[in-house]
């Protein structure tokens, strides 16, 4: 959790540049929420974690929502990038091997 807060902390920074007022702890909020959802693979679950843990308003659930969703899509599609990439690697290395029998 906290790699993700850090993480929105940094870029909370670069948004409140552009946008200031908005409180630093509301993006590690979001950002710890986020990478727990993605890291247990359990959005839900660490929503509610989240909200209880840390008492935050229903102000707070809408941020939460949008950024888990972005974290689990990010991470489903990370995910099937990888097998697509190890199954074309797997491939690959069968289709070597059977062409050094045929040659041997």
């Amino acid at each position: 959790m906290s790699n993700g807060a850090l993480l929105a902390i940094v870029l909370g920074g670069i948004w409140t540049l552009m946008w200031p007022g908005t409180p630093m702890g509301a993006f590690a909020i979001v950002g710890a929420t986020a990478f727990l959802a993605s890291s247990m693979k359990m959005p839900i679950t660490a929503l509610v974690l989240m909200v209880e843990f840390t008492r935050v308003d229903h102000d707070f659930i809408v941020p939460m929502l949008c950024a888990v969703a972005g974290s689990i899509a990010t991470n489903r599609l990370l995910e099937i990038r990888m097998q697509a990439q190890q199954a074309r690697s797997s491939n690959e290395s069968s289709e070597l091997k059977g062409t050094a029998i045929s040659r041997g």
